[in-house]
């Protein structure tokens, strides 16, 4: 993980299908962006801003494979993968 008082990046594995990896960045940001490491269409990551409702999903192979949040304004997101049949990897940057 790598944070300064504006900056985060840190790519998380995402093993299981509880809301339980979380990007902490230690801010609330002003934007970021989420992307998934790999591109088969069967990835898919949901993400949370609260660890407990689906707010969205990152899907590779799609244009959700990444995706830009500008004027958001969160300091955490949690993950989970749709089934825990592999471990995959989410891309996070946030800034203030």
């Amino acid at each position: 993980m790598s944070a300064n008082k504006f900056n985060y990046f840190e790519i998380l594995t995402v093993p299981n299908t509880d809301f339980g990896i979380v990007a902490d960045f230690g801010f609330v940001s002003a934007g970021f962006l989420l992307a998934l490491t790999s591109s088969g269409a069967s990835d898919i990551v949901y993400y949370s801003f609260d660890q407990l409702t689906i707010h969205g999903v990152l899907q590779g192979g799609t244009v959700f494979e990444a995706l830009a949040f500008d004027s958001r304004h969160e300091s955490k997101i949690w993950f989970a993968l749709d089934t825990g049949e592999s471990l995959l990897s989410v891309r996070v940057e946030a800034w203030a």
